[in-house]
Formats: C-alpha cells, structure tokens, sequence
C-alpha cells in the first residue's frame, strides 16, 4: 500500500522514512509548532477546526469542548432542553447517540 507525502502529496511506500522532495518522518513526528487558539490558553494544538470562517488550533481538551458547545446550540436550536428530549429526537429520527471516551 502506498501512501501519499504530506508535504507534496506524492506517492511514497509505507516503509520510506523520506520524500525525494525533502520531507523526512522526523519532521512529523516532531512536537506541534502552534499553541492552542482558546482564549488563555497556552497548551500545544493537537487539531484545527473551521469557526467563524477560519482555522483555529485547539488542544484536545478545548477541541472536545468546542464541540459540546456546538451540539449543546444545535440542540437548543431544535428545542432540545435535557438529555432525555436529545434521546428522543435520535430515536425518532432513526440515529444513534454518539458515544465518547473520557
């Protein structure tokens, strides 16, 4: 199985530690460069997410956060006051809750 680059995007085997174009493993196994973009906040960036229109860097803690923020107003907006009313709302529309490692 080949894979692709992340700096170029070309084909590289799964085994191959380097790109021709210069990218090694190292590089990507190096600690994040970005700190976390939640307000006060000084951990390193595991992810990234698209809010307000652009890239914001978050650590894993505030990117767990940033989504309970964004289901808890997507169930708001639907009228959906407690958890149970959540349940419901799945089971009528056929879907299953998500389920989360803490």
């Amino acid at each position: 199985m080949l894979i692709k680059c992340p700096a170029c995007y070309q084909k590289i085997g799964p085994y191959d530690r380097s790109c021709p174009c210069g990218w090694s493993i190292s590089e990507s196994m190096a600690p994040p460069s970005h700190n976390c973009g939640w307000p006060d906040c000084t951990g390193a960036a595991a992810t990234s997410v698209m809010a307000a229109g652009k890239r914001v860097n978050l650590c894993m803690t505030h990117y767990a956060e940033y989504h309970r923020r964004q289901a808890n107003a997507g169930a708001k907006a639907k009228g959906l006051n407690t958890p149970e009313a959540c349940r419901e709302w799945l089971k009528q529309n056929k879907l299953r809750p998500m389920k989360f490692l803490t």
